[in-house]
């Protein structure tokens, strides 16, 4: 685990460069690789869009902290696989995390992370919304944000 920490955190580095440009495709195959989850992560057909810096930050916390979450709780560690979609219209990129672990739940785990807050706070700022849903055996996280901040 703290190997993929390391990887994940190198890789954050590189996307807050604002000197570099990001498809959300570069951004999604660095973060998933840096965990080691690529044949995990089902990645649907992805938008050709380049991404502003804030919206790759966003994107790069968002998937880094649900990749982690799911490693440590979720799909991801019950080697179970997470699919990932993603859509852009009208300047606005929508991610989807879907899993599902086959775990039942119990209301104390439903409760909401630290760091589904900070994604939640960071996305409002910067005109977006993060939703997350769990259901009795997975969740949904969903991101709305603009593509060019």
């Amino acid at each position: 685990m703290a190997q993929r920490l390391n990887a994940l955190s190198a890789v954050q580095s590189g996307l807050i460069d604002p000197a570099q440009e990001q498809s959300i495709a570069q951004v999604v195959d660095d973060i998933v690789g840096a965990f080691g989850a690529a044949g995990l992560v089902e990645v649907a057909d992805l938008p050709e869009i380049v991404l502003g810096e804030q919206a790759t930050r966003l994107v790069a916390l968002t998937l880094g902290e649900l990749a982690t979450n799911s490693l440590k709780h979720g799909a991801l560690l019950s080697g179970r696989p997470v699919k990932l979609s993603a859509a852009a219209a009208d300047g606005t990129l929508t991610l989807i995390w879907r899993e599902d672990d086959g775990a039942a739940r119990t209301a104390s785990e439903a409760r909401e992370g630290s760091g589904h807050r900070l994604i939640a706070r960071m996305a409002r700022a910067h005109g977006g919304s993060f939703g997350f849903e769990r259901s009795e055996t997975g969740c949904e996280a969903r991101l709305v944000a603009p593509i060019e901040r």
